[in-house]
Parts: C-alpha cells; sequence; structure tokens
C-alpha cells in the first residue's frame, strides 16, 4: 500500500505501507508503484505530483482500477472504473476477493523496500547537524506527537520532507492539503479541528515563515475568543525557500524570495536578512510562544506546548538544506527550451530524457 498526500493516514492498520508516493514521497513507495501491474486508485486524483507526471508507473502491462465517487477522477490512467463510496466499494472488493493474496514473492519485495526505507530515514534524523535543519525539526514533531494527536501541513519544504519520512503505521495522524500547494491551510485547518473537538490529544500546526507573513493572525484571534488550543510550529528559514529552489532550478536564479534588505538599485534583494519577531506576533494576540535554535530546545518546547490552555507558537529557526533522500520519482517543472543559461543546458537535457517516460493510458 502507498498514500497520496490527502490519504496520508489511511493505511494505519497495513502492515505494508510503503508511505507516501510521489515526486516527495518516499523511495519504497515509488520502487513499488515503478513495478506493479495492477495499480487500484482508491478516492485519487491522481495528480502528476503522485504519478510522476505519468512516468512513474512503467511496468508495461500495468493496468488501473478506480474506485471513486467522483465521476472526472475515475478515467484517469484508462482505469476500470468502480464508481462507489470508498468504505463500500473496498468491502464489495474484499467479499469478492476472499481468499486471494499476492504472490509470497511481491510481498517479500515490498517488505524489504520498506524496511531499507525505514533504516535509511532513521539514519538521517538519527544524525544532529551543527544547525537543525528543516527536516530535523520535522523529525521531532514526527517524534514528539502521539498516535491521538493530528498535525497539520499543507505548502512549504516541510510537507515533502514529512511525505516522505512519516511512518502512518506509528506515527500520529497527519492531515496533508496539497492539492495545489494550498498555502495558508495550516492554522485554519488546526482550528477547524479544534473547534470539532473529536482530536483526543493535542492538534499541531507545521507552516513556512513566508505563509504565515500571508497572512494566518485571524485564526489565532478567534482561538483566544473561542478558548481553544493548539501547537503552531512556524518553520523560520527566512523566505519562501520551497519556491527558491524551483526557480534556481529552472532558472538558474532566484527573485524576490528571501526576507533581505535591497542594497541600493540592486535588482534583487542581497541585503543583510530582516530580523522578524515571530513569538512577539504571537503574544501581540494573545497567543504565547518561543524560539527554538535546536532540536533539544524543540522538544523542550513542544512538551510546554502541551501543556498550554491556548494557542503556542514555536519559532524553529533553521538552516535550509534538502532531505538526503531521493524519492525516485519525477516531476514536470519547466526548463526553459530555449534561451537557456549555459547552467541550465545539462538540466533541459536531463528534463527532456526525464519526460521521455511519459506514458498515456488511453
Amino acid at each position: 500500500m502507498v498514500e497520496s498526500f490527502a490519504g496520508r493516514g489511511a493505511g494505519r492498520e497495513a502492515s505494508l505501507n510503503a508511505g507516501g508516493i510521489g515526486f516527495i514521497g518516499s523511495p519504497a513507495a515509488n520502487e513499488l508503484a515503478t513495478e506493479a501491474d495492477l495499480v487500484l486508485a482508491v478516492g485519487t486524483r491522481l495528480s502528476d505530483t503522485l504519478t510522476g507526471s505519468h512516468t512513474l508507473f512503467q511496468n508495461p502491462d500495468v493496468s488501473f482500477v478506480a474506485l471513486n465517487l467522483a465521476e472526472r477522477d475515475l478515467c484517469k490512467m484508462g482505469a476500470l472504473a468502480l464508481r462507489a463510496d470508498a468504505r463500500a466499494g473496498l468491502e464489495g472488493l474484499a467479499a469478492a476477493l476472499e481468499g486471494h493474496t499476492a504472490p509470497a514473492e511481491w510481498r517479500d519485495r515490498a517488505d524489504r523496500a520498506i524496511v531499507r526505507h525505514v533504516a535509511r530515514v532513521g539514519e538521517i534524523v538519527g544524525t544532529e547537524n551543527p544547525r537543525m535543519t528543516g527536516y530535523e525539526a520535522v523529525a521531532e514533531i514526527k517524534d514528539a506527537a502521539r498516535r491521538e494527536d493530528r498535525v497539520v501541513f499543507s505548502s512549504s519544504t516541510a510537507i515533502g520532507q514529512a511525505h516522505s519520512i512519516w511512518d502512518s503505521r506509528s506515527d500520529a495522524t497527519v492531515d496533508m492539503e496539497y492539492g495545489f500547494s494550498c498555502m495558508g491551510y495550516e492554522i485554519p485547518a488546526a482550528l477547524g479541528a479544534a473547534m470539532a473537538g473529536t482530536v483526543k490529544g493535542r492538534i499541531l500546526a507545521l507552516i513556512g515563515d513566508g505563509t504565515f507573513l500571508m497572512g494566518n493572525t485571524t485564526e489565532i484571534v478567534t482561538a483566544i475568543q473561542e478558548g481553544l488550543a493548539f501547537t503552531i510550529v512556524v518553520v523560520v528559514n527566512r523566505g519562501w525557500q520551497c519556491i527558491r529552489g524551483h526557480q534556481l532550478g529552472s532558472y538558474g536564479e532566484e527573485f524576490g524570495t528571501q526576507f533581505r534588505r535591497r542594497e541600493g538599485n540592486a535588482r534583487n534583494l542581497t541585503g543583510e536578512t530582516l530580523a522578524i519577531d515571530y513569538v512577539a506576533n504571537a503574544r501581540s494576540l494573545g497567543a504565547d510562544g518561543v524560539d527554538v535554535h535546536s532540536r533539544a530546545e524543540l522538544r523542550t518546547a513542544l512538551e510546554r506546548a502541551r501543556r498550554s490552555d491556548r494557542p503556542f507558537l514555536i519559532a524553529a529557526h533553521v538552516e535550509d538544506a534538502p532531505l538526503p533522500i531521493e524519492s525516485g520519482a519525477w516531476w514536470e517543472f519547466g526548463i526553459p527550451q530555449a534561451d537557456a543559461p549555459e547552467g541550465l543546458r545539462e538540466t533541459r537535457a536531463a528534463f527532456e530524457a526525464a519526460a521521455a517516460k511519459h506514458r498515456w493510458f488511453v
């Protein structure tokens, strides 16, 4: 079993859950998807971030079965359409396939891939860097969260790191919204979960500093008014680093994605980094908060936040660094075809090589 962003946590009881699929997913999930000969897609939109822009499923004999209520999603990937509620449909399929199991060789293959990935994640997050990185902050949240908690991710670099390392079989329930990289979903979603009153543990929203500054304070005020409590972790990497990475990868330079001052008439922002006090902002609204700069400080802050009776903001100051795990999947992100800068010609060639693996299931 593999999980989409929105489907994270659906396979909590599945022993052979390989984790998140797609271009920022786990290599175990993508390795198995590449070789699969039958794919049952339950309630998923099969977006290009999951299918590797139609390059992930490479078995020449692969077939798809779509179990969905949304008519427009039933026909994707040339699937056999089963229009039904997910639970009812799966129960019907289970009854019809009673006694059938996948070949032992395939199950062993899946188990080995999952074990390798879990071990690799443990190795990476078990090594502390001199300065806390974003993926280390995600790992600390993952380890501190209890099974009855609810953790909300949406946009930012962190969602990709979480999609790769989160293990639904043992970790807290996670709410990932990545349909169109919904910046600003995080805190409203945490507020909504708190208002619903169905989460037995602590609710935590992880949000990038760039997204936080786009306007996420009204919900904090509402939470104060309603006497609701949840934790907000702002990953302070001093800008929209995810977008910056896409800019650099697509055109070799970035523009306007870092919180720096402009120097003279410079085209880009290259001056000193702005000192933005996110904790003071939260306190001005009636919330509490603390700044952290290390994994140990973050662990302590998460426990303190759990005991708080109001919104508690943790500003986690991190070094922007990629998670050193290759997903094994691709995403079609435009590279200039003409007039590409010198340094991007090899990137364009790699893009064309990956695009050659496109498959159209019609």
